[in-house]
């Protein structure tokens, strides 16, 4: 359970420097979530 929470909070964080970058590629990175 925590080792998954982790790894969210660290996956989270990834598409929030992600989104600073490239905002364009946040709405593709969305639909991510849903696949998992």
């Amino acid at each position: 359970s925590y080792l998954t929470r982790s790894l969210v909070l660290s996956f989270i964080g990834y598409l929030l420097l992600v989104t600073e970058e490239e905002p364009g590629l946040a709405l593709d990175v969305r639909h991510t979530p849903s696949n998992l």
